[in-house]
């Protein structure tokens, strides 16, 4: 998930404030029932009692160490990623709009890693850099030959 690449700076600069908006922001992009409070301060917990002190044996400790893990996660994790409800959301407007074929093999190919896209493309990579839609939960493939 692209969104932790923001805590290590969270923690470095000590930003308790900035890190609960963070996580709560992460509980708003979910669709899973299981995010609730006690999630949400399982989290914290996490982020300051485990991440934050393996930051800190890593040498990550000054806001400029921890910028450079964050644009080093940002460059090793692609923000589009081809999963099954993807695939199966492309294959269905498809029957209606052949250009999303073509538009969603740009965003996953060109776009992977870019936060920023083309303008044609903003609505599609929004959707599918998103959570998992409830449909979509659990989908999966088979392979037929």
């Amino acid at each position: 998930m692209r969104a932790l690449c923001d805590v290590p700076l969270l923690l470095a600069r000590n930003d308790t404030v900035g890190l609960e908006q963070h996580i709560g922001a992460l509980a708003a992009r979910s669709d899973c029932t299981r995010v609730n409070k006690e999630w949400r301060g399982d989290m914290h917990t996490f982020f300051v009692g485990v991440y934050g002190p393996r930051l800190t044996k890593q040498g990550v400790i000054d806001e400029s160490s921890a910028l450079a893990l964050g644009v080093g996660m940002r460059l090793a994790n692609p923000r589009h990623v081809l999963r099954n409800w993807v695939a199966q959301d492309i294959i269905d407007r498809s029957d209606s709009d052949a250009a999303s074929i073509d538009q969603a093999l740009e965003l996953l190919t060109t776009h992977a890693f870019d936060d920023a896209v083309p303008e044609h493309l903003k609505d599609m990579a929004e959707r599918y850099a998103g959570p998992v839609p409830k449909w979509g939960e659990g989908l999966q493939c088979s392979c037929s030959s």
